[in-house]
């Protein structure tokens, strides 16, 4: 399998997606569920938004594929990367919002004026103040993110061609009309597997403690 033409092209088509989204998704939805839980919204609207971002993970997303599919061909960015990393992104900011508004709810709201006080402007406060405390929460969103853009399929094989196919296309091409190539197919997941393990075995700790909802630590 490592000798098969492009994989490690493929491979590398994988990688970028995934973080790139995962980036993208943690920057702005982080900021996004901060501004929900900090803002001056009512209890309710809170609730209405939450449902909302949960409702965006329910829905099924072949509903979409020919819009979407037309709306990429206009802009012209079938078979690129930019467009995959776009859709994964569309998928996991829901989550991460949905995710992080409940760990930024735990952080206590003194923290935050103490630091105020002390000079701090909102982005400081963030990014040195709010992201440390939730650092939990913000692994767990990244490698749910992650996997969801690592193990992504219906849109990988709609709008990738050749150059951006990544991994879980390659290994639904070892299903032909003659039969499944079992040996290559096996082989090729096990190599999609072992980045999610490694990743997962790194961040276990903070990983557990951000799905546990883990105590605020000051």
């Amino acid at each position: 399998v490592l000798s098969m033409n492009g994989l490690g092209r493929q491979f590398m088509n994988s990688m970028i997606v995934s973080l790139s989204s995962t980036a993208i998704s943690l920057l702005f939805g982080s900021m996004a569920a901060y501004s929900l839980v900090r803002g001056k919204f009512s209890n309710l609207t809170r609730q209405i938004f939450g449902l909302w971002f949960m409702i965006q993970k329910m829905y099924p997303a072949i509903a979409t594929a020919i819009p979407i599919y037309l709306v990429m061909r206009k802009l012209q960015l079938i078979d690129t990367l930019p467009a995959l990393i776009i859709m994964n992104t569309s998928f996991n900011l829901p989550l991460v919002i949905w995710l992080m508004m409940g760990f930024f709810a735990q952080v206590p709201i003194e923290m935050e004026e103490s630091a105020r006080i002390d000079g701090c402007h909102f982005l400081s406060r963030f990014f040195y103040v709010v992201f440390p405390v939730t650092k939990s929460g913000i692994v767990a969103a990244g490698i749910l993110a992650f996997v969801g853009a690592w193990n992504e399929f219906l849109f990988a094989v709609i709008l990738s061609i050749n150059k951006s196919k990544t991994l879980p296309v390659v290994i639904a091409g070892f299903i032909t009309d003659k039969g499944l190539d079992w040996g290559p197919m096996a082989a090729t997941s096990l190599i999609s597997l072992l980045p999610v393990l490694v990743l997962v075995y790194l961040c276990q700790k903070q990983f557990v403690e951000g799905l546990a909802m883990g105590a605020v630590k000051g």
